[in-house]
């Protein structure tokens, strides 16, 4: 959502606020203007298991799930399902700035969305006065309710 204060310069353009503010800059009318939000999560293998916060060095390679079977992309589906296994070994971590989740097992780790990011995100569209938010793609939220909750927890 935002940049943390440590980011480098270069990494201080990678977020949701930045993106907004240039494209209004060069001219975007807010009211035609969406938010992207995907239903997905960002997963790579890490060079060192203990090293596991934004930004962190991670491999070349990454690591599948068994519905997107695409490596390093990871639906909300397969994110909860590992969260919400009995012995799960994952350990979540809420990014204040980022505002936004992300979980690492090992030298596993990844980012994504979930009901509190899309709410914060939500709400910050509409604060900017933007036309809305968009997701993508349905297909990846919890479809089923299959995570001990109600189907489709994202949309809702």
């Amino acid at each position: 959502m935002r940049a943390r204060p440590n980011e480098d310069e270069n990494n201080k353009v990678l977020n949701d606020e930045f993106a907004i503010t240039y494209l209004i800059r060069l001219g975007a009318s807010p009211e035609k203007t969406s938010l992207g939000i995907p239903l997905c999560g960002r997963a790579v293998l890490l060079k060192n298991k203990d090293n596991n916060d934004i930004g962190d060095k991670a491999r070349e390679t990454s690591f599948s799930g068994p519905i997107t079977r695409e490596q390093g992309f990871l639906g909300y589906n397969e994110i909860c399902k590992m969260l919400t296994t009995p012995g799960s070994q994952w350990s979540l971590v809420w990014e204040k700035c980022h505002q936004v989740p992300y979980m690492f097992n090992q030298d596993k780790w990844v980012g994504y969305d979930n009901e509190r990011s899309i709410q914060a995100k939500t709400e910050y569209a509409y604060d900017q006065g933007l036309a809305g938010v968009m997701t993508w793609s349905i297909d990846t939220d919890d479809f089923l309710g299959v995570c001990n909750g109600p189907k489709f927890p994202l949309l809702r």
